[in-house]
């Protein structure tokens, strides 16, 4: 390595390592990083004890710095930085207290990226693609939260935005409370980062990938996806494909949990919207509120009207 070139160069750049056994936290800027010395530290910042060596350094021993601080934000921020991309690889996020916050760009990984030791090709390549895509979407290029998707405008935005929002406030009076759970389930698929209007839809769309099996590496125009779903769940909106019998008046949970599993019971309720007048869901709010907004946002997609019976 150059250390001058290095020293020369206009971009600064900061590591975090932790000094062994004391288990403290060393920061370092590359001006901080004794010559002689710069490659050791870039090696004892990325230490991974017990699989990697420690590195020695002026007779103190050194390891990852992820043993402390595996996303060190505040050592930015003191270096003067004035806007901040934040790459967590962590389903929790690491720094919650830097989340939608002005200047500071937080992404998660929308699934989980397996172990940082997991060196398989085929796990390497995938988590390689969905940080591609996270980066287009996290800077707009495209759209979406676990799916990705070309950028689209479409009217079930505001349609299932509006639906959910009649639907919270049904749950608030049956429950007589002043929770919005499902805009709470929403949210924690975010990471907490705040929604905009479209994510509504998406991260209800990723639910119903998930359900069905979608592949989550390909980027999709939002019709395509669209057809998907209309495809997989066309069979549930045959009129006599549940028995006649079979209805929300008649129906207890213990039934559907018993008789179908989730994919069925999202069909069960995207059947009763279509062919039943008037139904009432209440007692489903509970156990089955993913269910409910994915067959809501299908029976949308359909071209179903505004649900208000709901």
């Amino acid at each position: 390595m150059d250390e001058e070139r290095l020293l020369s160069s206009p971009i600064d750049f900061g590591i975090c390592t932790v000094q062994f056994p004391s288990m403290k936290a060393c920061y370092k800027t590359k001006s901080e990083m004794e010559r002689g010395h710069m490659l050791d530290y870039l090696l004892a910042s990325s230490a991974c004890f017990p699989v990697f060596p420690m590195t020695e350094i002026n007779g103190y021993k050194y390891i990852d710095g992820g043993f402390s601080d595996n996303l060190p934000i505040d050592l930015a921020l003191d270096m003067g930085a004035d806007e901040i991309v934040v790459v967590d690889m962590h389903l929790i996020p690491v720094h919650p207290q830097y989340i939608n916050r002005p200047s500071i760009l937080y992404s998660c990984p929308p699934v989980d990226l397996g172990g940082f030791m997991d060196f398989n090709k085929d796990a390497l390549e995938r988590n390689r693609r969905l940080g591609y895509l996270m980066a287009y979407k996290l800077f707009g290029n495209y759209e979406g939260n676990q799916y990705t998707f070309l950028p689209s405008n479409q009217t079930v935005f505001h349609d299932y935005y509006k639906q959910l929002l009649m639907m919270e406030k049904e749950m608030r009076g049956f429950f007589n409370s002043n929770s919005s759970e499902l805009t709470s389930l929403l949210l924690e698929a975010n990471h907490q980062i705040i929604l905009n209007l479209k994510d509504y839809t998406y991260i209800t769309l990723d639910f119903i990938g998930e359900l069905m099996g979608f592949d989550d590496l390909k980027v999709y125009a939002f019709e395509e996806y669209k057809n998907m779903i209309l495809n997989a769940f066309e069979k549930y909106m045959e009129k006599d494909y549940f028995p006649q019998e079979l209805s929300l008046t008649k129906v207890n949970l213990s039934f559907l949990q018993n008789h179908l599993n989730r994919e069925s019971i999202v069909g069960f309720f995207l059947h009763q919207m279509k062919y039943k007048e008037a139904m009432d869901m209440k007692s489903y709010y509970t156990f089955c509120k993913k269910e409910l907004m994915m067959a809501s946002l299908i029976y949308l997609l359909i071209g179903g009207g505004s649900n208000e019976h709901h």
